[in-house]
């Protein structure tokens, strides 16, 4: 689109458009005359330059306008006629903060189920752990070894086993974790044994927000509804 405007400028109103800044400079008595005629022709055509300005401005501003109108209503058809998790899953809020020690989630899970008279298919409850996240990421990626080991593959994302070392650089190698202060797989497996990852679990608190999913689209309108006419859940 830009260069299509500059381009119809250039060709219908004046070719010295094409030329500005691109002439050769030669002799002083030619580079006079260059200057003497750039200045000229650059003053004469100022207004083509603002102009452009302009109609590109207004242009590409109507013209995202438009493309975010387009990609809405593209975006609202293909959410018609595909079905997503969206179209299933409700977000429950003010919920009450509850200790990681019971089956929340079931318990939700029934408590809907009750109350709607739907089908739940389950729940899922956000939990508050922004102070123990590091704690968090260091298990899930224990877990995902875990996982990983069973399939026989590596992940590739984790520090590969270091190679056979002698004593020496056995040695070296302890030292330097402990000096920078890295996590052994034997410390990580001593910290993170069966007991400490269940008590750690129990000491999480559940926030006030929680998806829900129902069976058919229909159960989730149905639900909303009745949330609308009782004031909420």
């Amino acid at each position: 689109f830009v260069a299509l405007v500059w381009m119809y400028f250039a060709h219908f109103v004046d070719k010295d458009l094409w030329r500005l800044g691109t002439r050769r400079y030669g002799t002083p008595r030619d580079n006079c005359i260059l200057v003497a005629w750039g200045y000229e022709t650059q003053h004469r055509l100022m207004w083509t330059k603002v102009a452009f300005l302009w109609i590109v401005y207004i242009g590409t501003c109507v013209g995202l306008i438009f493309f975010a109108i387009y990609q809405f209503r593209r975006h609202q058809q293909l959410d018609i006629d595909q079905k997503t998790i969206k179209d299933f899953a409700v977000m429950v809020v003010g919920l009450p903060e509850l200790a990681g020690e019971g089956t929340v989630e079931e318990e939700l899970k029934a408590t809907m189920a009750s109350w709607s008279g739907e089908g739940v298919v389950g729940v899922s409850v956000a939990w508050q752990y922004k102070d123990q996240s590091e704690d968090v990421d260091e298990l899930m990626l224990m877990n995902l070894k875990q996982r990983l080991a069973e399939c026989d593959r590596q992940p590739r994302d984790v520090d590969p086993t270091p190679p056979e070392m002698n004593a020496v650089r056995k040695w070296l190698w302890t030292q330097e974790q402990k000096l920078l202060g890295l996590v052994t797989e034997e410390d990580e497996a001593k910290k993170w044994d069966a007991p400490a990852i269940k008590e750690f679990l129990s000491g999480l608190k559940s926030s006030d927000r929680a998806i829900v999913v129902f069976e058919t689209e229909e159960a989730k309108q149905r639900a909303l509804n009745k949330s609308a006419e009782s004031g909420g859940f």
